[in-house]
């Protein structure tokens, strides 16, 4: 029997917060989440170095929380990981995120701090952090989903 040697690095279908090549091993933190975090949301740290999702424009974007099967319902009945939980953020992956206006592919992504924070948009402007946290793998309309490539090294 032949063994399949071809096969997609790409999950046949998109999840917010789910690491697109699972191929690779993941750049992942733990860290305590502050609030009721939300998957697939763009986070910083508070001066406690708990997550928090971002606030200001000069926030720097640790990464993005990852969609796994321990996440827990809130009292709204959104699937989040609990305050006080550890709650796994990849750094420098693949990623689903959501998109909040259209965006190119490899257009440059930056965090959302107001409307819908932790969201993406590839314009900078007073709702996003000044520097983006990556670049677009794929195109996306406002309200769905867009691979984003994290790159810290964009934030200096």
């Amino acid at each position: 029997m032949a063994l399949n040697t071809t096969y997609s690095t790409d999950s046949d279908v998109a999840i917010k917060g789910l690491v697109a090549d699972s191929r690779r091993g993941f750049n992942t933190i733990t860290k305590v989440a502050a609030i009721n975090t939300a998957h697939g949301v763009c986070v910083t740290l508070n001066g406690a170095g708990k997550i928090v999702l971002p606030s200001g424009v000069n926030d720097y974007i640790v990464g993005a929380t990852i969609w796994t099967t321990t996440l827990v319902q809130d009292e709204a009945g959104a699937a989040v990981y609990k305050a006080g939980i550890a709650t796994p953020v990849t750094t420098e992956d693949s990623i689903y995120l959501q998109a909040r206006e259209t965006i190119a592919i490899d257009a440059l992504v930056y965090a959302m701090i107001s409307g819908t924070p932790g969201d993406v948009k590839s314009t900078q402007g007073v709702t996003t952090t000044t520097k983006p946290i990556g670049r677009a793998e794929t195109a996306a309309t406002n309200g769905n989903l867009v691979k984003v490539k994290l790159m810290p090294a964009m934030q200096g």
